[in-house]
């Protein structure tokens, strides 16, 4: 993943799981943003962004990324797994 990204800088993260507000309970959705943004590190991933020149989309399924991507008007890059991929503004 990290090689179709650029090596420093800026990318849109958007996924199908909102990030609840600070808590002490754990929250599955913000772990795993918290996991991805270590995976891709020193880039930094801007939750929620899907206007930046590349946007990470990480979906819970294949079909809800394909409808994540239809509905942020994005046009895959390159798939990561079934349920990830890098995407570009239309």
């Amino acid at each position: 993943m990290a090689t179709l990204l650029p090596a420093r800088g800026e990318v849109g993260y958007v996924t199908d799981e909102a990030i609840q507000s600070p808590g002490g309970e754990w929250q599955g959705p913000k772990q795993r943003f918290l996991q991805v943004q270590y995976a891709v590190a020193p880039v930094v991933l801007r939750y929620d962004e899907d206007r930046a020149p590349l946007v990470l989309v990480n979906a819970t399924s294949e079909k809800s990324l394909n409808e994540l991507v239809a509905r942020r008007g994005l046009i895959v890059v390159a798939r990561v797994t079934s349920g990830m991929a890098v995407a570009r503004p239309k």
